[in-house]
């Protein structure tokens, strides 16, 4: 039988997120409503915290999410409300992540630039 009528494991969701900007240019988490196109935050649903913690004394590689996506909107020359509609565009585009939810939200995590994803304890 094939993999997908007879599987090994219980299907897990996977639920597709973006790291972008909203209207305000602030980042945050959304997902796209596939009926509407709207795009929706999903931070407080999916209990995820920006990291404020500064990790790149400690780092060999220091990644800057919103000057990369700068640099790769090819918005220079723009007029200042051209790039956050062309920033939004682009994050929406580069920053999407795959979140596997394991148990029905019931664990918090934290977004760093340097780490990415990752789960965190009880406290935030």
């Amino acid at each position: 039988m094939p993999q997908r009528l007879n599987p090994f494991r219980e299907q897990m969701r996977d639920d597709v997120l973006c790291l972008c900007y909203n209207d305000a240019g602030e980042l945050e988490f959304q997902q796209r409503n596939e009926r509407t196109g709207e795009w929706i935050s999903k931070e407080k649903s999916y209990a995820i915290y920006m990291d404020e913690n500064d990790y790149s004394e400690r780092s060999w590689l220091e990644r800057d999410y919103p000057k990369l996506l700068l640099e790769f909107s090819g918005a220079d020359g723009c007029l200042p409300e051209e790039v956050d509609d062309i920033l939004q565009n682009k994050s929406r585009e580069y920053g999407e992540i795959h979140f596997d939810n394991y148990d029905d939200y019931a664990t918090k995590y934290l977004y760093s630039d340097q780490l990415g994803l990752y789960e965190y304890g009880d406290e935030v």
